[in-house]
């Protein structure tokens, strides 16, 4: 059977440059999120720890976000890589997957 998502708003989202040198690319794709955000999906997850890492597909964007715990604790954030964007969608929810 098909469920539902589970879904948590994104408040703000950026999209940056990913670090080059000499034709190689340093990021691997791999994006920050606020704990803000992490904490919420823990809690609709019911996830007793929490984690720091996860693989996300959003926005038309997928790959690895991590927490960036220098991103505004009040707002539920991510900031995304160039080399991690796929196609253009404005769907702006996060929606989890067990």
């Amino acid at each position: 059977t098909n469920e539902c998502p589970l879904k948590v708003p994104v408040e703000r989202t950026e999209i940056i440059d990913d670090i080059e040198r000499n034709g190689y690319i340093f990021t691997d794709g791999v994006g920050t999120f606020s704990s803000r955000l992490r904490d919420e999906i823990c809690a609709k997850m019911g996830f007793r720890r929490k984690f720091s890492v996860m693989q996300i597909r959003y926005a038309g964007c997928k790959g690895t976000v991590s927490v960036n715990p220098d991103l505004d604790y009040t707002e539920k954030q991510m900031i995304l890589r160039k080399s991690m964007h796929k196609f253009i969608s404005t769907h702006d929810m996060l929606e989890l997957c067990k």
